[in-house]
């Protein structure tokens, strides 16, 4: 087969074209009529199989090609989703997978780029997988999803600022980054676990997928958290600019702190608490735990300890499934400098969310209805940050009209204790009633610049005296699996830690007291040094 780079084609839905392009040609997406074995809402995408693709070639429309040598990219080694194991890929049904999308073409009907996307409704991850069918030879690849006309709170997760029901970003996108091989499989992950209940009344609530062949040669990185561009090229903040490139430049320079996997994420961690220029920072025993869970396991429960250096975290109760993106703090984190080309690109005219029966042939839609999203907080919390004194006692000493006497002069003071944080607000979290998990509680904790977190504690009757003043405020939500049979990556519990920023209010001083004599005694001698 042979590799044509920058000749265009569009066929079912997806476009190659040379990097200045200006616009897409416009044309409809690959149809799909009755009987379709890519409409087949119960194809067994868990099993090691080597399906049956077809695909055309770069400047070739008449005849589709067809192979058969393929397994799928879980069972595949070399693939950025293979885990070592065959026999333990995480994509099993009862770990929460459900198959969303598929297009591996027809004899008669096929893409350019066959793909495939399945959503975990345990972590509200949405993988998509995509067949470099033509061959390209660039170094990463970029895939980036945008709502295309109605909008949802869906990507909340991923945002630092707008994350909350009531207000979020609706021009937000989220920007992934990956490596894909020559005729070979490759990944994206998106993070969808923000729940919106007015999703399923918007009937052209849609996203758009566009990928972009980059190349990532003049980057470097550099940061306090050790890694390389491999390691956490796999998933990056949520980025929107004008353009694909810049979009593609700022998610990588601002949020390569995200490590695309939970291996990657051990390894990086393991570095970083081993650099001796790290040693008397405050997250340095945080950064130690997380390290030594990672080796044995139970890393979720290890990370109440350190949010502030992890803004958020999706994980379970007792193990950790391999393929979980984990954020770092971008002031804490990697940091990329250099050039990045985005040379070629690569598009679809995207997909429906909501699930509808007999959809029109040209209509890309769910195979079969998708509990998207897990949670949403509905707004912002409110803290009452208010400075607490504490009662403490000094001795001085004054001289007597008499100089061969002086005065011991014992005194109560208030002397600062710290910032009281409150929570005065608990604002309701809205609970996805569909994803075969049921809510078992609910915690927060205040988060700082330069110190260690605060213990968890429940939002109602939250309060904790802290050395410094809030910055933000973190949830830790837990989850428990309704159906626990045949679970291999999911724990039987899941947890969400996400840092939000809250309405920090300051309130009236607390134990403050004017300063009183407690003793008054006349001694003879000379004041004391």
């Amino acid at each position: 087969m042979k590799t044509r780079l920058f000749s265009t084609l569009i066929m079912g839905g997806l476009l190659l074209g040379p990097a200045n392009a200006q616009t897409p040609l416009n044309m409809p997406p690959r149809s799909m009529v009755a009987g379709d074995p890519n409409l087949d809402p119960n194809w067994p995408f868990w099993v090691d199989q080597v399906p049956e693709i077809y695909f055309y070639s770069m400047g070739q429309v008449l005849n589709a090609n067809r192979d058969n040598s393929l397994r799928l990219p879980y069972f595949t080694y070399g693939t950025a989703s293979y885990n070592g194991n065959p026999n333990a890929a995480d994509v099993l049904p009862e770990d929460g997978w459900v198959l969303v999308l598929r297009d591996f073409g027809t004899p008669a009907s096929a893409p350019p780029y066959p793909h495939f996307m399945l959503y975990n409704k345990y972590r509200g991850i949405l993988r998509l997988f995509y067949l470099n069918a033509q061959q390209q030879k660039m170094q990463q690849y970029s895939a980036t999803i945008k709502f295309m006309d109605s909008n949802s709170a869906l990507m909340t997760f991923n945002s630092k600022e707008k994350c909350f029901l009531k207000d979020y970003d609706s021009t937000l996108s989220l920007t992934t980054f990956g490596s894909i091989p020559q005729f070979g499989w490759g990944h994206f992950d998106f993070i969808l676990t923000g729940y919106d209940p007015s999703l399923s009344s918007k009937p052209y609530a849609a996203f758009d997928v566009k990928i972009n062949a980059i190349e990532t040669s003049h980057l470097s990185l550099n940061g306090r958290i050790e890694g390389t561009i491999d390691q956490v090229i796999g998933s990056t903040p949520p980025s929107f600019s004008k353009s694909d490139g810049e979009r593609a430049q700022d998610a990588l320079k601002q949020g390569v702190s995200y490590y695309k996997a939970y291996k990657d994420a051990s390894d990086g961690l393991v570095a970083t608490v081993n650099n001796p220029e790290n040693k008397n920072e405050w997250w340095i025993g945080a950064a130690t735990t997380l390290a030594s869970s990672f080796l044995t396991g139970g890393t979720a429960p290890m990370i109440a300890g350190a949010v502030g250096f992890v803004s958020s975290f999706i994980g379970g109760g007792s193990k950790q499934p391999p393929m979980v993106p984990m954020n770092f703090k971008a002031k804490l984190g990697l940091e990329a400098t250099g050039s990045l080309e985005t040379t070629t690109w690569l598009t679809s005219p995207g997909f429906h969310l909501n699930y509808t029966p007999n959809p029109p042939s040209d209509q890309r839609v769910p195979l079969s209805p998708i509990p998207w999203g897990i949670f949403n907080i509905e707004e912002a919390p409110e803290v009452m940050v208010q400075n607490e004194y504490r009662s403490s006692t000094r001795v001085f000493y004054e001289p007597d009209n008499n100089p061969d006497y002086y005065w011991t002069i014992m005194e109560r003071y208030p002397e600062h204790a710290g910032w009281r944080a409150t929570v005065t607000k608990n604002p309701v979290v809205q609970v996805n009633p569909d994803t075969g998990m049921t809510l078992e509680s609910i915690k927060v904790a205040t988060t700082y610049q330069y110190i260690k977190p605060s213990p968890f504690g429940f939002p109602n009757s939250f309060t904790y005296l802290g050395p410094d003043y809030p910055k933000a405020l973190s949830y830790e939500i837990k989850f428990k699996l309704m159906n626990t049979v045949g679970l291999r990556h999911s724990d039987p519990i899941q947890l969400f830690y996400k840092e939000v920023p809250a309405r920090f209010v300051d309130g009236s001083d607390i134990g403050f007291f004017e300063p009183f004599v407690v003793s008054r005694k006349r001694f003879k001698g000379v004041i004391p040094n």
